[in-house]
Protein backbone atom coordinates (compact mmCIF):
# COMPACT_ATOMS: atom_id res chain seq x y z
CA UNK A 1 0.00 0.00 0.00
CA UNK A 2 2.83 2.70 1.08
CA UNK A 3 4.51 1.77 -2.24
CA UNK A 4 1.91 2.82 -4.38
CA UNK A 5 0.66 5.94 -2.43
CA UNK A 6 4.41 6.72 -2.77
CA UNK A 7 4.72 6.48 -6.17
CA UNK A 8 1.19 8.15 -7.34
CA UNK A 9 2.48 10.75 -5.66
CA UNK A 10 5.83 11.35 -7.46
CA UNK A 11 3.92 11.13 -10.32
CA UNK A 12 1.34 14.25 -9.43
CA UNK A 13 4.79 15.97 -8.31
CA UNK A 14 6.26 15.78 -11.61
CA UNK A 15 3.14 16.25 -13.30
CA UNK A 16 2.96 19.57 -10.85
CA UNK A 17 6.35 20.62 -12.33
CA UNK A 18 6.04 20.11 -15.75
CA UNK A 19 3.12 22.56 -15.47
CA UNK A 20 4.37 25.05 -13.44
CA UNK A 21 7.30 24.93 -16.26
CA UNK A 22 4.70 24.84 -18.96
CA UNK A 23 2.75 27.94 -17.25
CA UNK A 24 6.36 30.10 -16.79
CA UNK A 25 7.54 28.99 -20.02
CA UNK A 26 4.62 30.59 -21.98
CA UNK A 27 5.05 33.65 -19.66
CA UNK A 28 8.69 34.21 -20.72
CA UNK A 29 8.00 33.46 -24.44
CA UNK A 30 4.59 36.25 -24.48
CA UNK A 31 7.12 38.80 -22.73
CA UNK A 32 9.91 38.18 -25.35
CA UNK A 33 8.20 38.63 -27.80
CA UNK A 34 6.43 41.62 -26.61
CA UNK A 35 9.98 42.94 -26.28
CA UNK A 36 10.70 42.02 -29.97
CA UNK A 37 7.77 42.96 -31.50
Amino acid sequence: MKTTIHCDERITNIRNTIYVKLFWGIIILDNLTNLLV
